[in-house]
């Protein structure tokens, strides 16, 4: 009896155990949420076109297969990224492309005010869960 009352208590104890340290496998770490990118400068590149340009993450799978970047553009000062009408541009990560992140609008149309923020985003791996940072600060657009 007191045998498997010190077997039950030494099972216990290592639950315990591995409910403190995370449990799981141990050659895994958290996921880590992307940081958020830096604003992109605005710089209008011919008529009613506009480049949008900026510093690529430091995370290494948000610059690889799966990782990326969302633009969202509003005619709408002050929009969060959920509302409607918003438009959300996907600049996937292209190895064939500048290592830095950029996106032309086109059809922008001169004398409206357009504003933008940008999400950097990752997949943790194939097929899994998609991973973004909180938005940028809102920049404005005038063309």
């Amino acid at each position: 009896m007191c045998h498997q009352l010190l077997r039950l208590i030494l099972l216990a104890f290592i639950a315990i155990l591995s409910a403190c340290s995370g449990g799981g496998d141990p050659g895994t770490t958290p996921a880590a949420v992307p940081t958020i990118p830096a604003a992109p400068p605005v710089v209008p590149i011919g008529p009613n076109q506009i480049l949008l340009t900026w510093a690529a993450n430091r995370e290494a799978r948000v610059n690889q297969a799966g990782g990326g970047y969302l633009v969202y553009l509003s005619k709408n000062n002050g929009f969060n990224i959920g509302d409607g009408g918003v438009t959300i541009l996907d600049v996937k990560f292209d190895p064939a492309k500048s290592s830095t992140p950029l996106y032309t609008l086109y059809d922008i149309v001169k004398g409206t005010t357009y504003y933008s923020k940008v999400r950097a985003y990752m997949t943790l791996s194939a097929g899994s869960t998609v991973v973004t940072s909180d938005p940028t600060a809102q920049i404005t657009i005038t063309p």
